[in-house]
């Protein structure tokens, strides 16, 4: 186990994501800033301090590890890892959500973000592809063959006046929608399989596992008390990790949704988890400021 320290004591770590090849990580914290850290030789650059009060909760690499993009106050900051430049990529409006998420397209070519509305950016040109209306939106997760887009959304409109939250699968390509799964409650975070075909949501105390082909759940947990806050594949599709509030992250095997244990570092609330592109390890941001790498050991 390997502890991260490098954001300031106390400021959560919102999002933390892998470089392709695993020797680097970025993280995004409370305390305003997105650093940039160098497994190998243990050393960290901060590459953001965001604007003002406007703190990022969104990180993301792309998949030739030539770039990090993360929602900032003025629009979406694509960051070039060769040349340390900034770009920040065109929206409409002034302001993002704290809600935001950002994930790059499998192709590399193309990132996509949402502020209730779903934008689509080209990587080269950093022109606007796409927009469409994403509702209430809140998460976001691309599939690993790049034809599906899911997004978390709020819909107010129930006859009954209740919210309603659903998952909303989109073709990317077109911003077409496909279908809706209905949600237990916010959705505070999406992950698709390897195989494309299940997507796993978490809301509130509430793990579901669904089958895109038919829209059904196939696999369902409820914990006891406190809430999920984030959720990961491995990368061969084998593990499904979830970080939960009450300081621990629980891991189950996909292939008989057994559980195979629930580990906690002393991190305090963890809120984040990534898998290493190898999966033999992974990475989780707690509240406290500090990250933890730690094997895959099953």
């Amino acid at each position: 186990m390997l502890v991260l320290k490098g954001h300031k004591a106390g400021h959560a770590v919102y999002a933390v994501a892998y470089s392709p090849d695993g020797a680097s990580l970025v993280s995004c914290s409370r305390d305003r800033t997105v650093r940039l850290w160098d497994l190998r030789q243990g050393s960290n650059k901060i590459i953001e301090n965001t604007d003002g009060d406007y703190i990022s909760y969104s990180v993301a690499f792309s998949s030739d590890g030539r770039s990090v993009a993360w929602p900032g106050a003025r629009g979406l900051c694509l960051y070039d890892i060769t040349s340390n430049d900034s770009t920040m990529l065109p929206m409409e409006g002034n302001t993002w959500s704290q809600f935001s998420k950002v994930c790059f397209c499998p192709n590399g070519r193309t990132v996509v973000a949402i502020r209730r509305r779903i934008f689509v950016w080209e990587c080269s040109s950093r022109k606007v592809l796409r927009v469409w209306d994403g509702g209430q939106s809140s998460r976001l997760a691309i599939a690993p063959n790049g034809q599906t887009l899911a997004v978390a959304n709020l819909d107010r409109s129930s006859r009954d006046g209740l919210n309603s939250y659903e998952i909303i699968l989109y073709a990317l390509e077109t911003g077409i929608e496909q279908a809706a799964l209905d949600a237990e409650g916010f959705v505070s975070g999406l992950a698709f399989a390897p195989d494309n075909h299940r997507l796993a949501s978490i809301s509130g105390k509430h793990l579901i596992v669904w089958d895109i082909p038919t829209k059904q759940p196939t696999f369902a947990f409820k914990c006891a008390k406190r809430h999920f806050q984030d959720v990961a594949f491995s990368p061969d599709g084998s593990l499904l990790a979830a970080a939960h509030n009450d300081r621990s992250v629980r891991l189950w095997r996909t292939s008989n949704w057994t559980e195979q244990g629930t580990f906690d570092w002393g991190i305090g609330e963890v809120l984040c988890i990534a898998f290493s592109p190898d999966g033999m390890t992974a990475a989780a941001g707690g509240r406290s400021g500090r990250i933890v790498l730690w094997d895959i050991d099953l």
